[in-house]
């Protein structure tokens, strides 16, 4: 398990990614209020990989008090 914390591209789509499969897709959150202006390319999140279940988990970002619970399996 790995966790890091950047505003890196790949940790960027990373976040991304989770966001887009947890909560656009399974919690059916409409894509236009999931990604809104807040999402700049300098925004640091925090990103959980674990390589036993090629899974990562979105821990939160600084835009946000509260972070979100989301987890989703990346492709190898």
């Amino acid at each position: 398990m790995k966790i890091h914390t950047g505003s890196e591209p790949w940790n960027h789509a990373a976040a991304l990614y989770v966001r887009m499969n947890v909560f656009v897709l399974e919690r059916t959150i409409a894509i236009e209020d999931e990604f809104d202006d807040h999402d700049e390319a300098d925004r640091v999140y925090v990103v959980i990989y674990s390589d036993k279940a090629s899974q990562s988990r979105l821990v939160g970002s600084r835009r946000s008090t509260t972070p979100p619970c989301g987890q989703a399996e990346l492709p190898r």
